[in-house]
């Protein structure tokens, strides 16, 4: 899921803007990057697991064929090097401090392993012995795929690892020992790869801006655009949790749109849709902070949220909702509160402790609503704060 706190709009002009070089704005590149990290934790720690296992199962093959001399370089990159840092990414993935340097430590080891396998092949090379340059080519391939790491950072890796190779080979390896079929398939390697990542990565990040875009979708009432009910009871849920851990005050105020009916049976229901439409852009409107919503509850029938507003604050900021409404002066002849469109209001404001829940929220919202109703319509009613607050 993505991050609730970034626009809708944001995606929708990255897709408009494109994406080629595979970066995004921010914020959506550090939600893509955070996202990114956490989906392909699993697959990195096995690709780790899998690589320690390979790297182990190398040793018998590797030693039974090595010169002498080579022996202890090949222990000292492989046991003291390749496998210390393989464990250190792993520890990154489970220590919260070090999950960040996640994509850091996997390049360094991938690297490490890279560059060791090229100075074995240089230094075999310099005693007439052909070192299977073909765990560069496993490297490479492993980087592209199955590390998790983002297409930049494995294409620099890849140009590291080839301009390691051509350079080592170059000013260490004399001609007649050269093997240029060798830099043949190393190259070819990572252009192959490289399209491969590049076109794997484009559609992840495209898949990403559009799932943004469907969520969205699914969460918001087709004609007012609000939230829907679905989508209220999620954020309702999140909203109180997060004023319980803080200690917050949450006010919850439904509205309901008065004599609406009456309105639709005179005006027809393509004026009853515009004025809902209006409605619902004022009472968004009034909705500006990143914990603040507004949803369609259903029918006529509205539901706002405000974090972290204290009781003065909260009478505020219903005061400027009705003001609002009042002030679009929508014509309704039939209404029995006013000559144009109004709304009754119940809100709670309170603190909640461990045993508020979203249906008492709710239940006490309504009851204060229906209040409001009884008393003549077009006013507000607090319900009195109940005894789990």
């Amino acid at each position: 899921m993505t991050n609730r706190d970034i626009s809708i709009e944001q995606f929708k002009a990255q897709i408009e803007n494109g994406f080629r070089f595979l970066k995004f704005a921010e914020p959506l590149e550090t939600d893509y990057r955070d996202l990114h990290r956490e989906r392909h934790r699993a697959k990195q720690l096995s690709t780790i697991a899998v690589g320690m296992v390979i790297l182990l199962l190398l040793f018998p093959v590797d030693l039974q064929a090595l010169p002498q001399d080579i022996i202890p370089l090949y222990f000292l990159f492989r046991l003291g090097l390749a496998i210390p840092f393989l464990l250190f990414v792993t520890a990154c993935h489970f220590m919260a401090d070090l999950k960040r340097y996640v994509q850091v430590a996997s390049l360094a080891a991938v690297q490490l392993i890279s560059t060791g396998t090229v100075i074995l092949y240089v230094v075999s090379a310099r005693q007439n012995y052909h070192f299977p340059y073909e765990g560069l080519i496993l490297v490479l391939m492993v980087t592209f795929f199955m590390t998790g790491l983002r297409f930049r950072t494995t294409l620099v890796s890849a140009i590291v690892t080839l301009g390691c190779f051509e350079l080592g080979a170059l000013l260490f390896i004399a001609p007649e020992l050269r093997h240029p079929a060798d830099s043949f398939y190393l190259l070819a390697t990572v252009l192959c790869g490289a399209t491969g990542a590049y076109s794997v990565e484009y559609q992840k990040r495209k898949s990403y801006l559009q799932n943004a875009i469907v969520e969205d979708l699914a969460t918001k009432d087709g004609l007012t655009q609000l939230y829907n009910r679905t989508a209220i009871m999620d954020k309702l849920a999140h909203t109180l949790q997060y004023a319980k851990r803080e200690g917050k005050y949450i006010t919850l105020y439904l509205a309901d749109i008065d004599c609406f009916k009456n309105y639709n049976d005179n005006y027809g229901h393509v004026a009853g849709d515009k004025c809902l439409i209006q409605v619902a852009d004022t009472l968004q409107s009034c909705c500006q902070r990143t914990l603040d919503f507004a949803g369609r509850y259903g029918g006529e029938e509205f539901l706002l949220v405000w974090f972290d507003t204290n009781p003065l604050e909260s009478h505020a900021l219903i005061d400027r909702v009705h003001e609002k409404i009042n002030a679009l002066e929508i014509p309704h002849e039939h209404s029995t509160a006013a000559p144009h469109i109004t709304v009754s209001g119940g809100f709670i404001n309170l603190i909640p402790n461990d045993s508020t829940d979203v249906e008492s929220l709710l239940h006490h919202a309504d009851m204060a609503l229906y209040n409001a109703k009884r008393r003549g319509r077009n006013q507000v009613s607090q319900v009195a704060t109940p005894d789990y607050a």
